[in-house]
């Protein structure tokens, strides 16, 4: 009996041991997928996952990077602790590189040695389209008519607000060149027939502002395309997306001097909480004013994404000049939600002051890829800036990598860590700090209380004026195959763990990190690609999904090479707008 006893015992334990799959749930945004997959069982916490995608119709599975396994029953940010139980026991990770409206098929399979109860799960998402669908008419407006007309080519409407009140939804409204009074749009299309606000590509389409606009462009309202507007400087934000609002592109809009003397100016682009599918394409924004003195206007945010709750937030293929953040956001200690499955992509950044983009507080499964930053100005009441701020990445996965950034003078540092961040990766980087001395390239903040965590590195450059560590604690983070060099000779990592270490042999040896690491001028070209006789060619290590053979980057020689740059492979700066293919009809 006391042996049948054990036995049973012994199947019970197995069973609670082994691993059942649960639901996988997709996001998509137009190059990425987002993967959820969850779980029961396990409770001896040693189950893995795996990811595998293609394209819809096709029999060949390719790998995606492996997603991270999140047992954790709650989340201490920075002392203080949050119930975890949404986001407990899941698989979450991303699959990038992807064609736009395109169909894929995903995969995710579970291993345990204790065994699972199930089989593969396989599921369908397809990737967002640029081009929403519209099925209307077109109608017209132009300020210069002497009156309301019908909104057809010879008899069009005089102003926004009378066109926005009077179209059906699925109609493109075709707007000439002048002046127009701000507006605000509470109507919503719908799903199948989207509203499109396009000026005919032909003069200036302007939006007034001044010190008693509040908002130049207010949207509150879903499913529409807004494109081609110049919008001028307002008391508020120039272009603001209201809470709970959907569904909405922002395409081609210009804002030239979006800086405000008032303190409750937001930026020159806002999205407001609770917010899904917002979509900030090919727009050029700027709020840089060199004569900032003080924080009434230097806290203005070029992007500003303001809530929590927000999911699937693309902002892509936009040149933002300034800003107190490039891309910011005032939620970046918050827990409830902040831009999943989001994309920062292809944009180029100059002269902001605080952070490049300020990753703070948001995923899971939010990127940052092929972004081109420079800042040559300096900041103000001590605030020199940073290349990245990721101080604060709580519920993972998030990924950084192929973007290139520059500091030139004066000093500005690099990645911005610490307050309990957790779960990012970082990958492809090409990342240079500037100054006389002090500007580390990866810097906890000095957070030693409180500092990252699964922290995961590879195939990086980094040139600092300063450490290219300092204020990190090791605890589980993992570098490997990056190529780091202090131009100044400062220590490869200081206060590090308590320790200091002058080289990357001594670090290596102290640490068990970067053992394939690098440490010699990695001779970039002033565009920051590879020189020819770089020694960061064929220096990478394989990433499945960011640089093999299926992936977007697929390397050239006989390993990836290290940095944002494969040698020879077409690099486009600026780069280019993004393909949104929508109707543009001209006006008469």
């Amino acid at each position: 009996m006391a042996i049948l006893t054990s036995f049973f015992l012994s199947l019970s334990a197995f069973a609670q041991n082994a691993t059942t799959p649960g639901t996988v749930k997709l996001m998509s945004t137009f190059e990425c997928i987002s993967v959820r997959a969850g779980f029961t069982g396990d409770t001896d916490g040693d189950n893995n996952a795996s990811i595998k995608f293609r394209k819809s119709g096709t029999t060949a599975w390719m790998d995606a990077y492996p997603p991270v396994v999140d047992r954790r029953t709650s989340v201490n940010i920075q002392g203080t602790s949050h119930d975890n139980s949404a986001n407990m026991n899941q698989a979450r990770g991303s699959i990038v590189g992807l064609k736009p409206n395109t169909s894929y098929d995903v995969m995710v399979t579970w291993s345990d040695p204790d065994g699972v109860s199930g089989t593969a799960i396989t599921s369908s998402v397809s990737t967002l389209s640029y081009n929403p669908p519209v099925s209307g008419a077109t109608k017209y407006v132009d300020a210069s008519a002497s009156s309301e007309g019908s909104g057809s080519a010879s008899s069009p409407w005089k102003t926004l607000a009378y066109a926005v009140a009077n179209a059906t939804a699925g109609d493109t409204i075709v707007v000439k060149a002048g002046t127009y009074a701000p507006l605000t749009i509470s109507r919503s299309g719908s799903s199948g027939a989207y509203f499109v606000l396009t000026t005919n590509g032909v003069g200036t389409v302007s939006i007034s502002g001044g010190s008693s606009v509040v908002n130049g462009l207010a949207v509150n309202g879903n499913y529409w395309v807004i494109r081609g507007f110049n919008v001028a400087k307002c008391y508020d934000a120039g272009i603001v997306i209201g809470s709970g609002v959907h569904d909405v592109y922002i395409e081609n809009c210009t804002m030239t001097d979006a800086v405000s003397a008032t303190d409750s100016y937001t930026g020159a682009f806002v999205i407001s909480g609770n917010t899904a599918n917002i979509f900030v394409l090919s727009n050029s924004f700027a709020t840089y004013n060199p004569t900032i003195t003080g924080n009434n206007d230097g806290l203005v945010d070029n992007i500003d994404i303001e809530g929590d709750n927000s999911k699937t937030i693309v902002i892509a293929y936009n040149n933002l000049k300034g800003g107190w953040d490039a891309i910011g956001n005032r939620s970046n200690s918050g827990f409830n939600g902040l831009c999943e499955n989001s994309d920062f992509a292809h944009n180029t950044m100059t002269d902001w002051i605080d952070d490049l983009v300020e990753m703070d507080g948001m995923g899971p499964n939010v990127r940052c890829f092929d972004n081109h930053a420079r800042k040559s100005v300096g900041g103000y009441n001590g605030y020199n800036g940073t290349l990245l701020s990721v101080a604060g990445i709580y519920i993972h996965p998030a990924y950084v990598f192929r973007n290139d950034s520059k500091g030139t003078n004066p000093n500005i540092g690099g990645w911005k860590r610490g307050h309990s961040s957790y779960g990012c990766f970082f990958f492809h980087n090409t990342t240079i700090t500037a100054g006389t001395s002090g500007n580390d390239v990866i810097n906890d903040s000095g957070d030693t209380t409180y500092p990252s965590q699964k922290m995961f590195q590879r195939n990086n450059i980094f040139m600092a004026t300063g450490n290219i560590f300092w204020n990190v604690k090791n605890s589980s983070n993992d570098y490997d195959y990056d190529l780091a060099i202090s131009t100044i000779g400062a220590d490869y990592a200081g206060n590090y763990d308590g320790s200091s270490y002058s080289t990357l042999s001594a670090f290596r040896s102290g640490t068990g990190q970067e053992m394939h690491g690098l440490s010699t001028d990695p001779l970039l070209k002033t565009d920051l690609t590879l020189s020819s006789s770089s020694p960061a060619i064929d220096k990478g290590v394989v990433l499945p999904n960011f640089n093999d053979a299926n992936s977007a980057w697929a390397y050239g020689g006989s390993a990836p090479d290290i940095g944002a740059f494969e040698t020879g492979a077409p690099v486009t700066l600026p780069p280019p707008l993004a393909p949104t293919g929508l109707r543009i009809v001209s006006a008469p």
